[in-house]
């Protein structure tokens, strides 16, 4: 089911951009039904998966193309270092991506467990959100060591990121270009 509709009417809908609607709702997010066991949708709004797909894979679709088209946008190279906000469902889809186009990649979260399957799919670098103002050291990245303070990873904001790179001393740009998905 397309979680995403679309008026049909406004300009981008009239150019074939309906994912990028004036008027976008979001099924569970805007109008009702995301945590219902049955939901009566347009026939034009359903996909039919082949049998050998299973669901635990079909699951992953929307994630996995949110994650190829962030990678594509960014134009990811091999030496730029990518900075991933939180390592859920889409965090864990992009880093998976990522890492075949990009060898430093650093996932902020809030838990452990979440980092720790990170390491395991590639993250170079891993970053705990504490409460702790004072900050807490992290292992040299590009030959610089650096006080990484925590930020408020809920608020992701261009503001958030420069706010990091400002208090951490981390320059924009570290051999090659720092990038970030939101």
């Amino acid at each position: 089911v397309n979680q995403v509709t679309s008026c049909g009417h406004c300009y981008p809908c009239k150019i074939g951009r309906g994912n990028v609607c004036d008027n976008l709702k979001v099924r569970g997010v805007h109008i009702d039904g995301g945590y219902r066991e049955y939901i009566a949708v347009p026939e034009s709004d359903c996909y039919l998966l082949p049998d050998s797909l299973s669901d635990q894979d079909a699951v992953m679709i929307e994630p996995t193309t949110i994650a190829i088209q962030s990678c594509t946008r960014a134009q990811l190279e091999k030496d730029d270092m990518l900075l991933i906000f939180g390592a859920g469902a889409l965090g864990s889809t992009i880093l998976k991506v990522a890492r075949q186009l990009c060898d430093h990649i650093i996932v902020a979260d809030i838990m452990d467990e979440k980092l720790e399957a990170a390491k395991k799919n590639g993250a170079k670098r891993t970053l705990l959100r504490r409460g702790t103002p004072e900050g807490t050291r992290t292992p040299n990245i590009q030959n610089r060591n650096l006080t990484l303070y925590p930020i408020e990873l809920r608020a992701h904001t261009m503001l958030s990121l420069l706010s990091l790179i400002i208090i951490s001393g981390l320059p924009p740009v570290v051999k090659g270009k720092l990038k970030t998905f939101f």
